[in-house]
């Protein structure tokens, strides 16, 4: 009986040895996934401040655009008073330029469009992966009550 008992005590502690690499595994996996989540935070909020900085270069943009137009506006008036016969070659110029301010300004927005759908996307797999890591500790902490528990009544059973 005593080698039995010395047996079953070996074989719990070393039971016991195995839960407890777990746990450390389970740590150190918890640890990084709270990092890997930092990390993609902080990559979200870059992102953020780059989408920030776009629509701010798209504002400057836009207000240089509507200084050219102005300006362009000022030299077609200038031109018609002094040559008429020129207003159609101002015309074509002022619709070549607003056609590629358009472009330009539909690139940016598409551009944006884009970014901000994939901002969404990474929102979406940290929510995912946060669910995940969640019900993981949830179901290791249960395993290991459980396995105090066995420990206990095999311990309890062993005297």
């Amino acid at each position: 009986m005593e080698t039995l008992n010395k047996s079953v005590d070996e074989s719990l502690g070393k039971l016991q040895n195995q839960i407890d690499g777990t746990k450390k595994e389970m740590k150190t996996l918890y640890n990084d996934i709270i990092k890997d989540k930092n990390d993609i935070k902080t990559d979200i909020e870059n992102i953020f401040k780059s989408v920030e900085s776009l629509k701010n270069v798209q504002t400057q943009f836009e207000e240089n655009i509507n200084e050219i137009k102005k300006d362009w506006t000022r030299d077609v008036e200038m031109v018609q008073s002094v040559m008429e016969t020129q207003n159609k070659s101002v015309d074509e110029s002022l619709g070549k330029l607003q056609h590629q301010i358009d472009g330009t300004k539909e690139h940016v927005e598409n551009n944006m469009t884009e970014i901000m759908e994939k901002v969404k996307e990474v929102a979406v797999q940290m929510k995912t992966l946060e669910s995940g890591m969640t019900k993981t500790n949830a179901r290791v902490e249960g395993v290991d009550s459980q396995l105090h528990v066995f420990y206990k009544e095999l311990k309890d059973n062993s005297k």
